[in-house]
């Protein structure tokens, strides 16, 4: 929500998941290479089950402040997630030093963290900094070998991940959220203008943006969401790079497992060398999304 926004430290991220919550609005993840001398993350929500599983495709530290406990306690207090969150209800072993609020938002929009303290917490909790021994890395890159392999796939310059419209129950249309390739990168809009970075000011791009249809289904009377993120059923991917589109399907096997993106030959979908967004498509509403050439 706009209350949220802009959000600090965003644009160190290396790659950023995108989903819609409850309230069909989204929220995002991001994930951090260089995370430990970034001064100021923010502005840090609450956890979602699917969020975890994401993070887990890269065997990440998971940082949080509060989570929708009756669906996700027992995931984040097992010993298969390095998490790191405040002392909230439903977590059995808090951080008390990691994060802190801002006094130039009200709550709960201005809950920050720095990579220092994170890093603390990290070795106070005794998690690796080193990949487990099964890792295996998500996305296969363009060389200089093949990099006109896609130059016959179509061209597509916007990407709506819900639809123009305003006022669908999709999770993109009411924060207006869309990508415009300029020839070069993706830029990033939400709220009827550039969606920036707090501290450079910098409008946020990448270099790859993937649209990744999951089956999703509403849990309660609070409008909780749940999505598939494990699952052989050839689910559609479309994976956007260099302004063309290559449509395929995904598959993942098992948590330590990631999502394996596959051309309509069976190929390996190759990735743009750079940053990466990866948009959480609610299956029911695949016809929402709009792409303009």
């Amino acid at each position: 929500m706009r209350a949220s926004c802009p959000q600090t430290g965003i644009e160190k991220a290396s790659i950023i998941y995108k989903a819609p919550v409850e309230g069909r609005i989204t929220r995002l993840m991001g994930l951090f290479e260089d995370w430990e001398s970034i001064e100021k993350i923010g502005y840090i929500r609450s956890s979602r089950d699917y969020f975890v599983y994401c993070a887990l495709e890269h065997d990440a530290v998971y940082c949080h402040f509060g989570q929708a406990t009756m669906y996700v306690d027992a995931l984040l207090n097992s010993d298969r997630v390095d998490n790191i969150s405040a002392a909230v209800a439903g977590i059995d072993h808090p951080a008390y030093d990691v994060f802190r609020r801002t006094t130039d938002r009200r709550a709960p929009h201005n809950v920050v963290a720095s990579g220092k303290d994170i890093l603390k917490n990290v070795e106070l909790f005794g998690y690796s900094l080193e990949y487990h021994d099964t890792f295996q890395p998500k996305f296969t890159f363009l060389s200089s070998h093949d990099a006109d392999i896609y130059k016959n796939m179509p061209d597509v310059n916007i990407i709506y991940p819900g639809g123009q419209a305003s006022d669908g129950a999709n999770g993109y249309s009411r924060i207006q959220a869309y990508f415009q390739y300029d020839g070069e990168k993706y830029y990033r809009y939400q709220y009827g203008g550039p969606h920036i970075d707090e501290v450079t000011g910098n409008q946020l791009t990448c270099d790859n943006v993937i649209l990744q249809y999951c089956y999703g289904e509403v849990r309660d009377e609070n409008d909780y969401l749940a999505f598939g993120c494990h699952g052989d059923n050839g689910l559609p991917v479309q994976v956007f790079t260099q302004g063309k589109v290559i449509n395929g399907t995904w598959s993942r096997y098992s948590d330590n497992d990631p999502a394996v993106y596959l051309d309509e030959a069976g190929n390996p979908i190759k990735l743009t060398p750079g940053k990466i967004w990866i948009c959480i498509i609610w299956a029911d509403y695949a016809e929402d999304v709009e792409l303009v050439k």
